[in-house]
């Protein structure tokens, strides 16, 4: 059973050492993550496509920092 810890609205848990989104939970339930999906960012900056890639890259990389994983909710 994960143990659930979460910031607001972003739903996330922590199980066998790494911290995991609830991606698909976020994508259903935000308007505003979805109109990210497919808008186009220049490679040059930014090779691994669109915003909605480049946020879920940010937030994985930031759940993995000691001092997110120990705020409190």
């Amino acid at each position: 059973m994960p143990i659930t810890h979460g910031i607001g609205a972003f739903p996330n848990s922590f199980l066998d050492g790494v911290w995991e989104t609830g991606w698909q939970e976020l994508y259903e339930r935000f308007h505003w993550l979805r109109a990210m999906d497919g808008v186009r960012q220049d490679s040059v900056f930014h090779g691994e496509g669109d915003v909605l890639t480049h946020t879920k890259m940010v937030c994985e990389m930031l759940m993995q920092l000691p001092e997110w994983q120990q705020m409190d909710a």
